[in-house]
């Protein structure tokens, strides 16, 4: 990270880092003292333990994953609806949308009602925010915000941000395996472990994190439908590896099943095997590149 090599470990509820060039130790913070995996995405280290999901960038202490904060609409007249964007992202139970002004309407409608918060109103337009009580007034209940004038007629013009609870964390905390993959490449986090739901497989999606409308490769936004229930959930995913541009998923129930990217993207799972399985967790490696 940051070109330097760390040796990171998880010992006794906390996580350690060894620098390797200066062969300095750091403890990193404190975690559930639990069955510990690392990964590495996108210039930074991610942790589950079961319990809660992590990421170090380098740099202070472990901290945990908020989640990206969805565009779930575009193009939105101020009564509602608009085009769908965005899914919602199971860490979080914050979402943005995107509004078209008509220099008219005062009340804009949002995709949810009953929201805990308006966290902002911003003008994508000059990127600055709508100040509360001077510009605008938020009814929670009904989710709409009424301006005191009207936005002007620009497409795009106006992003609101609410929360709504705290989203569904628990299906990616409780994961404890991980995989990255995305058929030719690995631009996709898939993971599983999540004993509640021990047969699930959850995958990352592309998020727009800089607001152009094309999505990034991201550890921090699972959309609620990106999952695949893979056999019965009496049988748990022990381990995915990967073989060529295919994922080998194995069961704790004495079967096998296979994946592969296809366009959209989708990733269909398929029986394999009806007697090779796996029991130890995490542990099925490649071997001459047979599973």
């Amino acid at each position: 990270i940051n070109s330097t090599y760390h040796f990171l470990f998880a010992c006794n509820g906390h996580v350690y880092d060894l620098n390797l060039a200066n062969n300095t130790y750091s403890d990193l913070g404190v975690l559930t003292d639990a069955y510990t995996n690392f990964f590495f995405f996108d210039s930074k280290v991610y942790i589950q333990n079961g319990n809660k999901y992590y990421k170090w960038t380098g740099i202070g202490s472990i901290a945990e994953v908020s989640g990206y904060i969805p565009i779930i609409a575009t193009a939105t007249p101020p009564t509602g609806g608009g085009t769908p964007f965005e899914g919602i992202n199971l860490l979080t139970g914050e979402k943005r949308q995107w509004f078209s002004g008509d220099n008219t309407a005062k009340i804009f409608q949002c995709a949810e009602t009953d929201l805990t918060s308006i966290d902002y109103v911003k003008n994508l337009v000059t990127g600055t925010n709508y100040t509360l009580t001077t510009d605008y007034s938020v009814d929670l209940t009904s989710g709409k915000v009424t301006f005191v004038t009207a936005p002007a007629n620009v497409p795009n013009n106006v992003e609101i941000k609410w929360t709504k609870g705290t989203g569904e964390r628990s299906a990616i905390e409780k994961c404890r395996g991980e995989i990255s993959y995305n058929g030719a490449n690995d631009t996709r986090v898939f993971l599983w472990g999540n004993t509640d739901h021990q047969n699930r497989r959850y995958h990352s999606g592309l998020a727009d994190v800089n607001n152009t409308g094309f999505g990034v490769p991201s550890a921090e936004y699972f959309p609620a439908t990106n999952y695949y229930d893979i056999g019965s959930n009496e049988n748990a995913i022990t381990d995915i590896v990967k073989q060529y541009d295919r994922q080998i998923i194995f069961t704790d129930g004495g079967k096998a099943y296979y994946s592969y990217y296809e366009s959209g993207p989708t990733f269909p799972v398929y029986p394999l095997n009806d007697s090779i399985g796996n029991v130890a967790f995490g542990q099925a490696r490649l071997i001459l590149n047979n599973p």
